[in-house]
């Protein structure tokens, strides 16, 4: 690639499978060759003046524009600079290459590129395992504002040369961004698997440049070891390192590679190894390490994570016996120590090492909590310590489980967000209560009331009937006034059977939290209270029957997330799962219909139409899909939120769905293309949508 071709743009993505050696050929080879300036072995010329090129290598890490500004101003004095030249990137998507353009020309004043040498100076920034923009960046929009930088910076008449190298699992990813999506199409290498005269060469001729020699047929033997995997690489270079460690001389040996395990148990016994070293509290910690360090694959494989040092700290007082774990494993070259950060030094662990399996399948599911709790954790920091990003219902208990079996360390951010949940729910509960307490007191001092009344009419109709009786000459006028007063003593009666009634119910509603059996024969006596007499039962006993049978009576239980949704009809009810899938059952038996399964995160909300035809569902992946509950197919899938959507809605007719996000906006799409209709803007986080009866508004 010639840095002038601006058909093409000044980027490259060198794009291979994992371990295939792509950082080691941006690395060693691209930024060695243009440091010495001379000619490639196939001849190939270099750029005139590449040897004073400002050259740059990062990777991204979980906050891409805070690692970029780093790396760019790690020569200034400035402490400040950094966090500054963040925000400018943020700001502007032209900030790389206006901030590179002028550095070109400080420098060049200063004489140290370019200046009068008659060849024009370039700034060259490799970004390494781009790959971690997917897997380590939780933030969409922060991982456009990365690339809209870079490729405006590439694509522009500008001193900026930009390559990148990134695993061929996560090219998919990339799509969803139109600029680097062209830029791919455009100006891309594929690494493939090393042939047998490069693996020869690979390991013999770093050894002869050494002076080291290997014995006759061993290189022969280590390739056809490796056959063509290309994730072997990194085992390749572990295990002769390891051979290196059991030379003879300044020969690596066939004993040597004996002595080491071989090829595929090399990296695993080193690490059995090196744990066997420690002692029982130092395994445990080492433990936790690994396990914070393994990313869990959502329908891939399982991969590496790169961890803030802090999260290893549960405490100060853990702190120095953690970092002594944290350097064992670190010279033994089994994991990497960054700047803050701390990552397993070779992907391949992950799947040659039958303890660490062992360990993520033991505790597969109280990961995927911890990873999510992590996660929200550094949320709610970001937000402020906003309330509404804290844990509730189902989500914190099954936390809190975990924590109390001890299954979960938590570090002092986690603990801390932990404790804010669990205060919420404490003042959540606190007012419920108390509201409950004053609804009580009302329906009680009612009930009273209307017992007085009672009494009071019952007296006045007393005395009616004593002056019935002392009027008996008056016999036409007696009989009218007695069956008055008859009449009206029932209608006391009937009275007295209601508040008494009602404050047998009252007293039910009560106890429902303490006795829900209780509750049940208050509830029975208030309804026969009136039914013996007249057959008819008031709406606060059967009210009260209803509620006291709900809590005594459990049809079945479903596992469930938190979402659930019920059909129009009442025939269906679809929950949702950790692992980002939606049941559908029947309601009458609990038997599982459909498993849909779609998502790339975890599903937080979903909805029928009000046929029960169609079943809408939002994830944390900030999509939303349609799907066909007769057949289970995803009919259509809504994108454009850029955060985790909420809750969806169908409008009346079917023909509308609503979504709200995390991002602050409403949307209105067509059910039937996936046609977004309107984007609602709001101030604060949406939460549930709802059409108009008429499906209007």
């Amino acid at each position: 690639m010639e840095p002038g071709d601006q058909a093409m743009g000044r980027f490259l993505a060198v794009v291979g499978a994992s371990g295939c050696g792509k950082s080691s050929i941006v690395r060693a080879g691209l930024l060695g060759a243009l440091s010495q300036e001379h000619s490639l072995a196939d001849g190939t010329l270099l750029p005139v003046g590449s040897r004073g090129w400002i050259k740059y290598v990062m990777t991204p890490t979980g906050d891409p524009l805070t690692a970029l500004a780093t790396t760019l101003s790690r020569d200034d004095r400035s402490v400040i600079s950094a966090a500054v030249l963040r925000d400018e990137l943020v700001a502007d998507p032209r900030c790389l290459h206006q901030y590179a353009s002028k550095k070109i020309r400080n420098l060049g004043r200063s004489s140290r590129v370019g200046g009068d040498t008659g060849y024009k100076a370039y700034l060259l920034l490799v970004v390494d395992q781009f790959e971690e923009l997917f897997t380590l960046c939780q933030s969409q929009s922060a991982r456009k504002v990365f690339i809209d930088n870079l490729m405006t910076a590439a694509l522009s008449d500008g001193p900026v040369i930009i390559v990148i190298a990134l695993r061929a699992d996560f090219y998919t990813q990339c799509g969803y961004f139109a600029n680097l999506r062209t830029a791919l199409e455009k100006q891309q290498v594929f690494i493939g698997p090393m042939n047998t005269q490069e693996l020869c060469r690979a390991i013999t001729m770093p050894a002869e440049k050494g002076q080291w020699s290997l014995e006759p047929g061993l290189s022969e033997f280590l390739i056809q070891e490796i056959g063509e995997e290309p994730g072997m690489l990194p085992l390749l270079s572990h295990i002769l390192l390891e051979m290196w460690h059991r030379r003879c001389n300044r020969t690596l040996t066939f004993a040597g590679y004996q002595q080491s395990g071989g090829l595929r148990l090399a990296i695993a016994q080193t690490a059995d190894g090196t744990l066997q070293k420690l002692d029982a509290e130092q395994q445990t910690i080492a433990r936790d390490i690994f396990l914070r360090l393994t990313q869990l694959g959502e329908g891939v494989h399982d991969t590496v994570r790169r961890a803030q040092m802090d999260e290893f700290f549960l405490s100060e007082e853990d702190r120095p016996a953690v970092e002594v774990v944290l350097w064992k494993l670190a010279n033994a070259r089994l994991i990497t120590i960054g700047e803050g950060t701390v990552e397993i030094a070779h992907e391949v662990l992950i799947r040659a090492w039958p303890t660490l399996q062992k360990w993520v399948d033991e505790n597969r599911e109280a990961l995927q909590l911890h990873r999510h709790l992590t996660t929200a954790a550094q949320a709610w920091l970001e937000m402020d310590r906003d309330p509404g990003e804290l844990y509730r219902g189902t989500r914190l208990a099954q936390v809190t489980e975990l924590v109390q079996m001890q299954a979960l360390a938590l570090s002092p951010l986690e603990q801390t967000f932990l404790q804010a949940s669990h205060e919420l729910a404490r003042q959540q509960e606190t007012t419920r209560e108390s509201r409950e307490q004053r609804e009580l007191e009302a329906a009680r001092k009612m009930a009273i009331a209307e017992r007085r009344h009672a009494r009071q009419q019952a007296k006045s109709y007393s005395y009616l009937r004593w002056l019935a009786a002392g009027l008996a000459l008056m016999f036409f006028i007696v009989l009218t006034l007695a069956i008055y007063a008859i009449r009206q003593t029932e209608l006391a009666k009937q009275k007295t059977r209601q508040a008494s009634a009602r404050e047998l119910a009252a007293t039910a509603v009560s106890n429902l939290n303490i006795d829900p059996e209780r509750s049940v024969l208050l509830a029975l006596e208030a309804v026969n209270q009136t039914f013996s007499v007249d057959q008819t039962v008031l709406p606060e006993a059967e009210e009260a029957l209803h509620y006291a049978l709900q809590l005594v009576r459990v049809i079945y239980s479903v596992p469930s997330t938190g979402g659930v949704a019920i059909s129009l009809d009442g025939m269906q009810l679809a929950t949702t799962d950790l692992d980002g899938k939606v049941k559908i059952r029947d309601t009458a038996t609990g038997q599982e219909q459909l498993v849909l399964s779609g998502h790339h995160g975890n599903v937080i909300d979903l909805a029928f139409n009000q046929e029960g035809t169609r079943l809408v569902t939002t994830s944390t992946d900030m999509t939303a899909i349609i799907w066909d509950v007769a057949t289970g197919e995803a009919l259509v899938t809504l994108r454009g939120h850029n955060g985790v959507l909420i809750s969806p809605a169908f409008s009346p007719d079917g023909t509308l769905v609503a979504t709200t996000s995390r991002d602050g906006t409403a949307r209105v799409w067509d059910a039937s293309s996936g046609e977004e209709i309107l984007n609602l803007q709001h101030t604060g986080q949406t939460s549930s949508p709802s059409f108009s009866p008429d499906g209007t508004m």
